[in-house]
């Protein structure tokens, strides 16, 4: 289905200094909010776990094509977006969620973050914008309104997961049929927008090194990345979801230490 030209090299994996020493602050700087803010045992497990993922997921997209070719490729730039919005973000979240109450800080965060009609049309806006529009074009030959796009989507997606897997019981919806339904939602959103780049008569970006037909051809194999993997994941999380609330609904909620955190299995 992908042309050799773009994923031949997909093995071959490099690391920067700068992307280590990111590592290395960020490493510390989690160890150090996680010593001053308290944590619920269980909770503190899962986001312990949650961030090893994040931090595995993120040291692959770095050294990985992911990041070297994304201003080169229109495929590799989309699977970039969709690592960043659709993995790290709900990593992140589950990552930060290590208590049912909130600190001042994230209750500020709650309450900027707490319509889901807000969040789910701030997605529906920026993954079109960034896809269908000249200012997908401009990102992809101008690495600072790349790494702009990555913050929009990190930041997005960050608000969006934050209604499903938040710890926080007056964060995430109510129940596992709403966040199941939720997330449904923007199953469509990456769907068509897929189906529009699939559709594009012509690239909205020509990179140099890149004849016209070759790159029209890039642009249509990115928009069956976005919906092969964008709209398959989603699925995924809707079904994990899905089968969590299933199990919890029939799960007593005490243990063999006492009663077990609401907030425990957001997913």
């Amino acid at each position: 289905m992908f042309s050799s030209s773009v994923w031949h090299d997909a093995a071959v994996w490099r690391i920067s200094w700068l992307s280590l020493a990111l590592f290395t602050l960020t490493v510390g700087g989690y160890m150090t909010w996680r010593m001053l803010v308290p944590a619920e045992p269980q909770l503190a497990r899962r986001a312990t776990t949650a961030f090893l993922a994040a931090l595995v997921v993120s040291f692959v997209y770095a050294g990985s094509l992911l990041q070297r070719d994304a201003m080169m490729y229109e495929s590799v730039h989309m699977a970039s977006h969709l690592v960043v919005m659709l993995v790290l973000a709900p990593l992140a979240v589950m990552a930060t969620s290590t208590s049912a109450t909130t600190t001042p800080a994230q209750h500020v965060l709650a309450r900027a973050t707490r319509n889901p009609v807000l969040c789910f049309l701030a997605m529906a806006l920026v993954v079109p914008l960034f896809h269908l529009t000249v200012v997908g074009s401009k990102a992809m030959v101008n690495n600072n309104l790349h790494a702009v796009e990555l913050l929009f989507f990190a930041g997005i997606g960050v608000a969006y997961w934050r209604l499903v897997v938040s710890a926080v019981p007056s964060v995430r919806l109510p129940t596992s049929a709403q966040r199941v339904a939720y997330v449904a939602l923007a199953l469509p959103v990456i769907f068509f927008s897929g189906v529009a780049m699939t559709a594009m008569p012509k690239p909205l970006a020509l990179m140099s090194a890149m004849p016209a037909p070759l790159a029209l051809r890039d642009v249509h194999q990115a928009g069956v990345v976005m919906i092969v993997i964008g709209d398959g994941v989603l699925a995924l999380y809707a079904f994990v979801i899905l089968l969590a609330g299933r199990r919890g609904s029939r799960t007593p909620r005490t243990g063999s230490f006492g009663p077990v955190p609401s907030a425990v299995g957001p997913i």
